[in-house]
């Protein structure tokens, strides 16, 4: 994997709401056609003076992706990301439809919150509608990230179905990530998941 290069300066706010500058930093892996950009929180420890970055990256885009254009903090532990969502424009046009989604970050791991809850990380998987529930949760939730110190993200009572995706790459031992629809939510054409170790 390519070194990641930070790209500008860094945008800083106060994301969790404690009185100290947090950090949005920007970081690009790859060239050409072949880039990856990223966008990582970084929120300043004051008790250990230092910065620990929240897991995963709020954003990943590649060439013809949709388009970050705004980070906003908007309460503690929430930050709302505009994006220029791309229906069919060349690569070389900006979108022009615009979209938001509010993201929370609790005890060091982001998740979407709206417009439907989701981990940041979803396979593409457009209109897939589950009539069935995967493995018993049990007491457990699906978290956003597949660590075992990670919040859970939503529980079983909040699941109206869910079943494994299939998508085991980069995932530890024992981890799977799980495509779900909430009973809030049919996510008609929306990606949905978490993961489940």
């Amino acid at each position: 994997m390519d070194v990641g290069v930070v790209q500008g300066e860094p945008q800083y706010m106060d994301i969790d709401g404690d009185g100290h500058a947090d950090a949005i930093v920007r970081v690009r892996q790859g060239a050409g056609n072949g880039f990856l950009d990223s966008r990582s929180v970084w929120l300043w420890d004051p008790g250990a003076e230092e910065a620990k970055q929240v897991l995963p990256a709020l954003t990943l885009e590649a060439r013809c992706d949709d388009m970050t254009t705004d980070i906003e903090a908007v309460g503690a532990g929430k930050l709302v990301v505009t994006r220029k969502m791309r229906e069919g424009e060349a690569c070389a046009v900006t979108p022009t439809k615009t979209a938001k989604f509010t993201m929370e970050i609790e005890d060091g791991f982001a998740w979407q919150t709206d417009p439907f809850v989701s981990a940041l990380r979803c396979p593409a998987s457009p209109g897939r509608e589950l009539h069935f529930r995967g493995p018993d949760l049990g007491n457990h939730g699906l978290k956003p990230w597949p660590d075992e110190s990670a919040p859970d993200m939503v529980t079983a009572e909040d699941v109206a179905a869910f079943d494994t995706n299939g998508e085991t790459q980069g995932l530890p031992a024992g981890w799977t990530q799980q495509s779900f629809i909430s009973k809030t939510n049919s996510a008609d054409g929306e990606s949905q998941c978490g993961y489940l170790g």
